[in-house]
């Protein structure tokens, strides 16, 4: 190999996570890695002997990588431009030993190591799953939102689209996490203090709500940790794992009318409202969204995927999905107003609530034995229907009435 001039230095190579390759020939020619403290690398295959392959890299700002990704800059012009003037060597051995560490000044840098004047990209990038070693690392397990489309560069993505799109998904998952922690209280063996309760409420808001830790190359790709800092078990799946399952299936249920319902049934209408919210914002964005958790001390994964091809099947899902539904409940209260003519009427619950609706027919022949100053039991049909994207239209039918006898 070459001789290099320069100096030996020490390394911290194990504080690096691969993120993609960018030149792949019969193995990776150009990679990138970045550092536990967020910073970018490009490691670039220069040379090799029958013991090792010689490897340069240097830091870099993703902006730079983009302009490289787009044509705008040849990998030469990458190297000489760089700021810092000097670039890195290793050597790595069949065991994938990082050996012998050098610095070296870019004016001492030698000719054939450089790429050619036509060095412009021309390849398929390939992204690496760096969650195990993200998850390791955080001590936690983690979600990874990667969204790619119109306005998302490598490691980017314009502000005016990221400002709508993350409050669509905190809506989403604000809701579920309601609907969810209160089922989690509830089912609490019977006995559970009030103190315990409000404990694991306390602890269920930080299973089910994220901090943005990282915002990484490779398309737009972030990192989502619990706020929870309690390191997961590995050997059940606990409340954050069950979570962010039902998250995913809420993010995966467009894709099937029936899983649409399930979700409706289960965790109510508002937030299939708001994830066909969600789904026209990344129409009018034109971005497609990826959710990924990972759980490395158990190997566990859940994932979601909405390409850009597939939001328009998606919102034809949702929009032809009906929300209907049909019950007949019973109350105790008195009569406000009659309508003879119209057949309409006006109740007031002993519970103070207001209820508008029609007598059914076989009672209209029975209205003149109402009075206003007696308690009554009845029982009222409601039936509510409603398209996702559409107003709700509800009706209320009263089918029974019977005078409740008052003791004093």
């Amino acid at each position: 190999m070459v001789h290099l001039e320069g100096y030996n230095i020490p390394f911290a190579f194990d504080n690096l996570i691969q993120m993609s390759d960018l030149i792949y020939y019969d193995g990776p020619l150009l990679s990138h890695f970045i550092s536990i403290s967020g910073e970018n690398y490009l490691f670039y295959w220069v040379d090799v002997d029958e013991t090792y392959n010689r490897w340069m890299f240097f830091r870099i700002h993703p902006n730079v990588i983009q302009k490289y990704l787009d044509k705008k800059i040849s990998l030469k012009n990458v190297i000489l431009g760089l700021e810092e003037q000097y670039v890195y060597f290793v050597e790595v051995d069949d065991e994938s030993n990082f050996l012998n560490p050098r610095i070296v000044a870019l004016n001492e840098l030698p000719e054939e190591y450089l790429p050619t004047d036509r060095s412009f990209y021309n390849f398929q990038k390939y992204d690496y799953d760096c969650l195990d070693s993200l998850s390791r690392l955080n001590k936690s397990s983690l979600f990874e939102l990667h969204l790619e489309g119109l306005g998302v560069g490598y490691g980017s993505i314009a502000l005016n689209k990221l400002s709508k799109i993350l409050p669509q998904i905190e809506a989403i998952r604000k809701d579920l996490a309601n609907s969810f922690n209160k089922k989690i209280i509830s089912s609490l063996p019977k006995g559970t203090s009030r103190e315990e309760k409000k404990e694991k409420a306390n602890c269920l808001k930080l299973d089910t709500d994220y901090d943005v830790h990282y915002l990484m190359a490779g398309s737009a790709r972030l990192i989502l940790k619990p706020k929870s800092t309690e390191v997961p078990s590995g050997l059940i799946k606990d409340e954050r794992d069950l979570f962010a399952e039902e998250f995913v299936n809420v993010l995966n249920s467009g894709f099937a009318q029936d899983d649409v319902r399930n979700i409706s049934d289960k965790y109510g209408k508002n937030l299939v409202k708001k994830y066909s919210d969600f789904v026209d914002c990344l129409n009018d964005e034109q971005i497609g969204v990826q959710f990924t958790w990972y759980n490395a001390f158990m190997g566990l994964s859940h994932n979601s995927k909405i390409t850009r091809d597939q939001i328009s099947s998606v919102r034809a899902v949702l929009q032809n999905v009906d929300l209907n539904n049909e019950d007949e409940i019973a109350y105790e209260g008195k009569f406000i107003s009659l309508n003879v003519k119209t057949g309409s009427f006006s109740f007031e619950t002993t519970d103070n609530l207001f209820i508008n609706g029609r007598l059914d027919a076989a009672l209209m022949e029975h209205i003149n034995r109402v009075t206003f100053y007696k308690k009554y039991s009845v029982v009222v049909s409601c039936s509510r229907k409603s398209h996702i994207g559409g107003k709700e239209k509800k009706v209320i039918i009263l089918l029974s009435l019977e005078e409740v006898e008052e003791f004093m």
